[in-house]
């Protein structure tokens, strides 16, 4: 498999996995009144969030940091992916019922963003 293969399903991956962080992290405040009843008391646990933001970190580090480097030079997919890191950061330290709900999300979706852009970048840059 070459490169620009393995980064586009790193891509995919990444905004996949932003896009289910920033689902959580947009409902949870919603249903978690509800998960006792729905047997789905494991969904507000710390260890599931911090799971789904590593697996967040690690796939777009691999896949953002290796296109900058080996195909496109852009930094932009990477300032978008310090942007929404730094709102996610922001929210889980604010200790803040208000804003926590509001930045998270918006975090995962600059994920999104950025794996999106870097994407594009890698796919314009094969077809030259």
């Amino acid at each position: 498999m070459d490169f620009n293969k393995l980064t586009q399903r790193l891509d995919h991956l990444g905004m996949t996995a932003s896009t289910v962080c920033a689902v959580h992290c947009a409902l949870m405040p919603v249903i978690i009144t509800f998960l006792p009843l729905l047997g789905l008391t494991f969904l507000s646990n710390i260890w599931i969030e911090l799971s789904m933001l590593s697996i967040s970190l690690i796939v777009g580090s691999v896949s953002l940091v290796t296109s900058y480097f080996k195909v496109h030079k852009n930094i932009i997919p990477l300032l978008y992916f310090l942007l929404g890191f730094a709102f996610i950061l922001v929210g889980h330290f604010s200790q803040n019922d208000v804003i926590e709900p509001v930045l998270l999300p918006i975090g995962g979706i600059v994920f999104v963003v950025a794996h999106f852009i870097n994407y594009k970048k890698n796919k314009a840059q094969h077809h030259h």
